[in-house]
C-alpha cells in the first residue's frame, strides 16, 4: 500500500493506525466489485475520491499459493483514484503487469498526442485503476482516458512569464508541456512515495478548475485541480502541504507526480 493516499487527505506515513483505518473502510464502508480474477472493495466519496482495495482470487492448487481465508477480504493492495473532468486521447501500446500474484494490479505503456501539428507523441507509463475492469483491446489501440496525477509537489504562478523566471532550470519545461523525469532530475522534491513503476513526470499548464475538498474519514483537506496542457487535460490531486502558491482558476501551475488512468468504457 502506498502513501500516495496522502494526496487524498490520508496520513503521509504508513502506520499501524493508518492500516487499521483503511482496513475498516474496506470492511465496513466499501462495496464489492467483481472482476474476472478476483474482486475489489470500492470506497468512494461524494466528492469523487476512490480507493480500490484488491482482493485477488487465489488458486489453492498452485504450489505456494495461499488459500482463501474463511472470512474477511484478504486485501493485498489498494489503488487510489478520483473522478474528475480530465479527458485525454491516448494510444495504448502495451499492457504491463506489476505483480503476477495480483492480477488486479497493472499498467500500460501509452503515448500522449503531439503537442502541436507535426510534433511527436509523448510516451508515458500509466497505472490502470481498476486494472481488471479496463476495456482492453488487442494492442495498439486508440482510446480516451481520464488521467489523474497524484502530486508530490505543485507550484503555481500568476502567468507564464513568472513561471519561466521563477522555476529552476532543472524543472523549466515549456508551458503546456509534459516531460517524463527521474528522481535524480528533481532532487528538491520530497517524494511521498518512491520506486513506482509508472512514469514520474512534470506537467505545466493552465488551472481550469480548483476545489478544496475534505476527506470524510480523516477530516483533512486535499485539492482537486483540472490542469490543461498541450498533451491533454489532467486531474491533479494534492495535499495542501505539497502546494506552493495560488492554484485558483487561471493560474499557471507545474505538478510533479505519477499518473493513473481509467480508460473510456470502464464500468463502475
Amino acid at each position: 500500500m502506498s502513501t500516495r493516499l496522502h494526496a487524498l487527505g490520508f496520513p503521509a506515513s504508513w502506520t499501524l493506525q493508518a492500516a487499521q483505518q483503511l482496513e475498516a473502510l474496506a470492511e465496513g464502508k466499501a462495496r464489492t466489485v467483481q472482476a474476472p480474477k478476483g474482486h475489489y472493495r470500492l470506497w468512494r466519496t461524494q466528492a469523487g475520491a476512490e480507493l480500490w482495495f484488491h482482493c485477488p482470487r487465489r488458486d489453492p492448487a498452485r504450489r505456494g499459493a495461499p488459500t482463501p481465508a474463511p472470512s474477511g477480504h484478504r486485501l493485498t493492495a489498494v489503488t487510489p483514484f478520483h473522478r474528475g473532468l480530465s479527458s485525454c486521447s491516448v494510444r495504448i501500446g502495451r499492457v504491463l503487469t506489476f505483480d503476477r500474484s495480483n492480477p488486479l494490479e497493472g499498467s500500460c505503456l501509452a503515448w500522449l498526442p503531439p503537442a502541436a501539428v507535426g510534433g511527436r507523441e509523448q510516451v508515458i507509463v500509466l497505472e490502470l485503476a481498476p486494472f481488471a475492469l479496463q476495456p482492453l483491446k488487442p494492442t495498439p489501440f486508440n482510446t480516451i482516458a481520464q488521467i489523474a496525477c497524484f502530486a508530490h509537489a505543485v507550484w503555481a504562478f500568476p502567468d507564464v512569464a513568472t513561471y519561466s523566471t521563477s522555476t529552476p532550470r532543472n524543472r523549466r519545461i515549456m508551458a503546456g508541456a509534459f516531460s517524463p523525469i527521474t528522481e535524480t532530475d528533481v532532487p528538491e522534491v520530497r517524494l511521498s512515495y518512491r520506486h513506482s513503476p509508472v512514469t514520474l513526470g512534470l506537467a505545466t499548464g493552465l488551472v481550469k478548475r480548483s476545489i478544496r475538498h475534505t476527506n470524510p474519514v480523516t477530516g483533512d483537506p486535499y485539492y482537486w485541480m483540472l490542469l490543461e496542457t498541450r498533451r491533454g487535460t489532467f486531474d491533479v490531486l494534492a495535499n495542501p502541504a505539497s502546494v506552493t502558491g495560488d492554484i485558483s482558476e487561471g493560474q499557471v501551475a507545474q505538478v510533479c507526480g505519477s499518473f493513473l488512468a481509467r480508460l473510456s468504457g470502464t464500468p463502475v
